[in-house]
């Protein structure tokens, strides 16, 4: 029995640095929000990237349905799993911590930052994760799920660890 499945952990770290320079572009604009506010923003970017699921094949490239995050960025598209990846690679230059949560036939991120009042989460042994809906296009704001819940019961995880050692530091204006 022989399954290809694919490595998110490496694919986001490998995503890391050619998306750094879009997380100081996004963490310029969030300078003057609040911790939430700016998790928000860059939700909601993601957000606004176009739903569209990989073909199987990309000229003669087998995808296993999933574009990388380079892919997602600069060609403006990707499906729940590759823009749930790219999301976790800019949020990687963050330096927070993120979960890239695998539920049947869908994925999302948690978010390590405390909850607020009503919004949907993850505990992992001590640490709290706000879940995240990058899919789009719906607005959603982190811990708000949409109709239904999205994580309940068992699901699966992989928990990627921030690396600001290989942000470039660029110019922003933070203050």
């Amino acid at each position: 029995n022989h399954q290809l499945s694919l490595d998110y952990g490496r694919f986001v770290v490998r995503g890391q640095r050619p998306l750094a320079n879009c997380y100081l572009a996004l963490r310029g604009e969030a300078r003057r929000y609040s911790e939430r506010q700016a998790l928000g923003l860059y939700l909601a970017f993601f957000q606004e990237v176009r739903y569209e699921v990989p073909p199987d094949e990309v000229r003669g490239v087998q995808t296993l349905g999933f574009w990388v995050p380079t892919e997602v960025l600069v060609n403006d598209h990707g499906d729940c799993d590759s823009k749930a990846v790219a999301f976790c690679a800019m949020m990687r230059s963050a330096g927070t911590p993120v979960l890239l949560i695998a539920v049947p036939d869908h994925a999302l991120v948690g978010v390590e930052t405390r909850p607020g009042p009503g919004q949907a989460f993850v505990r992992v042994g001590n640490r709290y994760f706000v879940i995240c809906e990058v899919a789009g296009p719906a607005k959603l704001a982190p811990g708000n799920e949409g109709s239904k819940p999205s994580v309940s019961g068992s699901f699966e995880y992989t928990l990627i660890e921030p690396d600001t050692t290989d942000v470039p530091h660029g110019s922003s204006s933070e203050g």
